[in-house]
């Protein structure tokens, strides 16, 4: 199989547990198997927006509603206001996650995961734990 050259993104689109490790497919198709033994951790990180994205992002807002004011009728402006309020408050409850592979020669993968799929990944990492834990400890004397 094909590696993954270390200066290439990091990130992949595929993700299978196989018999003695991992299969990550990237979205060209190539392939990267990456065996229990050398997986130093995997995880799950959540991503949400930062607190200066949500000030930029209800600026935004305002100067758009600022707009309204000034050019629109009042009718209009009424139903834009209206329609912002919902749109901001479903982007500042957005979240998602990130599935996070750390190697030991200190190469990593990352695949980004919605909030659905969360629990598919997280039985994944659970998975992959546990094989990593019986591997090292049948291989320790």
């Amino acid at each position: 199989m094909n590696s993954i050259a270390t200066n290439s993104t990091p990130k992949f689109h595929t993700l299978n547990v196989i018999e003695n490790g991992l299969l990550l497919i990237k979205k060209n198709k190539e392939k990267k198997t990456i065996l229990f033994y050398e997986l130093n951790k995997i995880y799950l990180k959540k991503i949400k927006f930062n607190f200066l994205d949500k000030i930029g992002l209800l600026s935004f807002f305002l100067i758009i509603i600022a707009i309204f004011y000034s050019y629109l009728p009042i009718e209009i402006e009424i139903i834009g206001s209206i329609l912002l309020i919902p749109l901001f408050v479903k982007i500042n409850a957005y979240k998602s996650y990130q599935l996070i592979i750390l190697l030991e020669d200190g190469n990593f993968f990352i695949k980004k995961i919605n909030k659905d799929n969360r629990h598919v990944y997280l039985k994944i990492v659970q998975l992959v734990r546990k094989e990593s834990f019986l591997l090292k400890i049948s291989i320790t004397p």
